[in-house]
């Protein structure tokens, strides 16, 4: 009979560490999936603050019909419009002209590109025209593109034409290649905005914005400092502690606006 050696083999060893790093990598990623969805969650609402503290009147569409709670579109899957959302409607009056602005405040929808009809991007958080005598909505659908495979499908998406402005709500610590990245989602859904004869400080949306959780090194503060000066967008840092910087009064007049 063979004595069982008091010593473990390394490979058991290795065996056990692989397998609680992959336990824990498992239980690590859904927390980060669960807070990255928070603040998704929280960039949105702060979106509809702004609209808010910009003297819209906001409401409430597609509540849950059995508790009346908000139901969140966490995923461009389904259909927009069981899904809920809020609306935004402002009445004013410039150089003696009355005017009426309506738009819907969604989430994950995704957006048809500005150049080519067949390329769609999905904003974490878009602002669209809302058309209130129902003869036509915001949300298109089509179970014909050729890339979509279940034909039994429709594809929802929101026609580049509708599109007002939007925002990517990003659960990271910021670094230049995410705020690159987020030019080249402008370029191809509100190219117009890169131009630096579009920036100002007053109008009654936001400019394209990047909202970033976390706090910018030097180098990363100076690209946002160059781009948001030679372009129409915000870069926002550190909304994991100060979200007011997306729609507190006296802050929003430092952000582009249109």
């Amino acid at each position: 009979m063979t004595e069982k050696s008091p010593f473990r083999e390394a490979t058991d060893f290795m065996v056990d560490i692989n397998q609680y790093l992959l336990d824990f990598g498992q239980v690590l990623n859904n927390q980060v999936r669960r807070i990255a969805t928070y603040f998704e969650i929280n960039c949105y609402n702060n979106a509809v603050r702004f609209y808010q503290n910009q003297d819209f009147e906001i409401t409430m569409i597609n509540p849950d019909s059995g508790n009346g709670n908000f139901v969140y579109q966490l995923s461009p899957a389904g259909n927009p419009n069981n899904f809920s959302f809020f609306l935004a409607r402002k009445d004013y009056q410039e150089n003696g002209k009355k005017f009426t602005v309506i738009c819907s405040i969604r989430q994950n929808v995704r957006v048809q590109s500005k150049s080519d009809n067949n390329i769609f991007f999905t904003p974490d958080i878009v602002i669209s025209h809302f058309f209130e005598d129902q003869t036509q909505s915001e949300i298109s659908s089509d179970q014909n593109l050729s890339f979509y495979q279940n034909q039994k499908q429709k594809f929802y998406f929101i026609a580049n034409e509708n599109l007002i402005t939007f925002a990517e709500a990003k659960h990271y610590s910021p670094f230049p290649e995410l705020i690159g990245s987020f030019i080249g989602i402008v370029h191809v859904l509100k190219p117009d905005f890169l131009r630096k004869n579009k920036r100002k400080k007053k109008g009654n949306h936001f400019a394209p914005s990047l909202l970033i959780s976390g706090e910018g090194a030097n180098h990363v503060s100076q690209i946002k400092t160059s781009f948001e000066n030679r372009y129409a967008i915000n870069i926002l840092f550190e909304l994991i502690s100060d979200g007011s910087q997306l729609y507190e009064r006296e802050k929003i007049k430092k952000l582009n606006k249109f």
